[in-house]
């Protein structure tokens, strides 16, 4: 065998490390994914698998949980209970144990407490809201009652304003246009509504139509200037007393000033009773007049109503009829029929220069429509027209006493 040079040798080692180096070079192929994503995906943690395999042939499907005893009322607090009743679904875990041993989750039953009691709570709410309304409706009624109960002279709206036109009817006869109010000015309320000082400021004027009778005669103008003073106390057993004075000046303001004071008045006591179909009231008292031919009348009687709609007043000297004819949200409207002994008196100076005391007295039939609104802090408006009969003037002197004709009223104003 011929020998090799030290040069083909060297070559051939040269070559063999060659083909050696591009074998290895070609089984290495680089990464689709950028080196930052094979960086993530060799440091990801492993997914744990469970640590057993349940055998397949003792393998059963879970039974339904038993239906347990309700738990006795309140050894579960309501937070508990809606805290468990709110909870997902999906954060419960599966207990890692046999069928046999299940245990019945809790939040079922509890979720079950809590909507019967969310729905007891709200049938209590509605009950409580439907008494309330119930008794709402109640004290309303009741408060409706009192409203018809009380005449709204007394002891109710007894403060008025008016304008009154009384025709003279003939040369016989004496006609008035008057222009009368009172307000209230001071009031001191005690321990109930239906109780309290009241101190009212009134003033009115009146300009005279007449007479034309020989030996009568009348200033031009009348004025009256007073106080009204009423009290008023009930018990809780439907017991009170109403006492009303006036104070004042009644006169044309003449020479005869010093002998315009009058003090017409009256006290009442009254009793409430009440029946299986109405409300009614007892009243007995006197009224003082302050007249020269009557001072003091007896005063009383029964005030009842046989439905919401009729209130009677069985009271002298001013029995009264009234019929509920219309109502609405705003107000309602009353028809009433009164009967009325009315009287009035002033200090005047006579034609002759003699200083004198004039009174005149009349008993009036009225029928009247009254607009009462809901609000019972507002001023309810009136038209009434009266006819006017048994007519008496009459002089403290005695000259010139006679009886005017009948004649007819006309007033309109409000109460409050």
């Amino acid at each position: 065998m011929p020998s090799r040079s030290p040069f083909a040798t060297t070559t051939t080692s040269l070559l063999v490390i060659i083909t050696s180096a591009t074998v290895s070079a070609s089984d290495w192929k680089p990464s689709v994914k950028p080196a930052s994503s094979v960086t993530q995906a060799e440091f990801l943690e492993p997914v744990p698998v469970p640590e057993f395999e349940p055998d397949e042939s003792e393998f059963a499907p879970p039974l339904l949980p038993p239906v347990l005893e309700p738990e006795p009322a309140g050894l579960a607090s309501d937070d508990e209970s809606d805290s468990e009743a709110n909870a997902p679904s999906d954060a419960l875990e599966v207990p890692d144990f046999e069928p046999d041993a299940i245990e019945t989750p809790e939040f079922s039953e509890k979720a079950t407490t809590a909507s019967a009691k969310d729905n007891s709570s709200d049938d209590a709410i509605g009950d409580e809201k439907a008494s309330s309304k119930s008794k709402l409706k109640l004290s309303e009624a009741e408060e409706d009652s009192d409203e018809i109960l009380k005449p709204i002279e007394w002891p109710g709206r007894w403060n008025e304003s008016s304008m009154d036109w009384v025709l003279r009817n003939g040369s016989d006869g004496i006609g008035f246009f008057s222009l009368t109010g009172d307000t209230p000015s001071w009031e001191f309320d005690l321990d109930a509504d239906e109780e309290g000082l009241e101190i009212d400021f009134g003033t009115g004027i009146h300009f005279v139509d007449g007479p034309s009778h020989i030996g009568s005669d009348l200033p031009p103008r009348l004025f009256d200037i007073f106080w009204n003073t009423r009290f008023k106390a009930e018990t809780d057993y439907g017991f009170g007393i109403d006492a009303n004075f006036k104070m004042g000046l009644f006169t044309d303001f003449e020479d005869s000033v010093r002998e315009g004071w009058r003090f017409p008045g009256r006290v009442l006591a009254y009793s409430d009773f009440w029946t299986v179909e109405n409300t009614g009231r007892i009243v007995a008292g006197f009224e003082y007049l302050d007249l020269e031919q009557t001072e003091i009348l007896p005063a009383g009687g029964v005030i009842f109503e046989p439905n919401p709609d009729t209130q009677i007043d069985l009271y002298f000297p001013r029995p009264q009829i009234r019929l509920r004819v219309d109502q609405e949200e705003s107000g309602d409207q009353w028809l009433y029929f009164r009967g009325e002994y009315h009287g009035s008196a002033w200090a005047i100076e006579r034609t002759a220069g003699n200083a004198d005391l004039v009174s005149l007295t009349e008993y009036r039939a009225t029928v009247g429509l009254e607009s009462i609104p809901s609000d019972k802090e507002e001023s309810s408006s009136f038209l009434e027209v009266g006819f006017l009969f048994n007519r008496d003037l009459e002089y403290r002197s005695g000259v010139g006493n006679f009886q005017p004709n009948d004649t007819i009223v006309i007033r309109l104003g409000s109460r409050y």
